[in-house]
């Protein structure tokens, strides 16, 4: 059975307001949502998140910016 809005209860429109609201806000925040990684990268992230858990450290930002001319 299908409810209008006629039918519904402020608080229920707020619900579906708020339902709706959250859902397209996720999509504008993470549009790569759904996106799924090359296998190559995903493993390449992995051994980069496990090097930084064993206390590795990257390149400095201003370092790569320098490099790039930035």
């Amino acid at each position: 059975m299908a409810t209008t809005v006629a039918d519904m209860t402020p608080a229920e429109l707020r619900s579906l307001i708020a339902e709706v609201f959250e859902e397209k806000l996720a999509e504008v925040v993470d549009p790569d949502d759904g996106l799924k990684l090359r296998p190559e990268f995903a493993a390449k992230l992995r051994e980069r998140m496990a090097d930084i858990d064993r206390g590795e450290q990257g390149v400095p930002g201003e370092d790569v910016l320098r490099e790039l001319g930035l």
